[in-house]
């Protein structure tokens, strides 16, 4: 079964969602600033992509049982319930302009050959190594 990814809003470049679809991933886009309609599909979901203005609080956390990692994409994470997330053991990274340009600095510093084809995996992989049960997520900016 492939990861379940939930976009809250479309990337503005659509290779992103071509490239994760791509990869393997199963994804799911709410684009609505509802957060009922994203608490709705983040059943199951592996990653949360979020991007501003939305703002991922500790009721669509505490709604997403399976979830491991949000990422934003912009300057900064003030979108996001940091606390909550790290009580959750759910890590928080920031990529700026993912999603924006298809050719940014995502692809032109990955580590392998996998992560140009997979930019949301880098983090969920980087992000399952640096999760440590004895101190919970951690706040990190690629």
């Amino acid at each position: 079964m492939a990861d379940k990814i939930v976009l809250w809003r479309p990337m503005y470049d659509q290779t992103g969602h071509k490239l994760l679809t791509d990869a393997g991933k199963d994804i799911v886009i709410v684009d609505s600033s509802d957060a009922q309609e994203l608490v709705k599909e983040l059943q199951g979901a592996k990653a949360l992509w979020v991007r501003t203005p939305e703002r991922v609080t500790e009721d669509i956390l505490d709604a997403a049982g399976d979830l491991a990692i949000v990422s934003t994409s912009g300057f900064g994470t003030d979108n996001i319930d940091i606390p909550a997330a790290t009580a959750r053991g759910i890590l928080v990274v920031n990529h700026q302009g993912f999603g924006r340009h298809a050719r940014g600095r995502t692809f032109a510093h990955a580590d392998d050959g996998g992560a140009e084809a997979d930019p949301l995996g880098r983090f969920i992989r980087a992000g399952w190594q640096c999760l440590e049960p004895a101190h919970g997520a951690r706040h990190i900016r690629t």
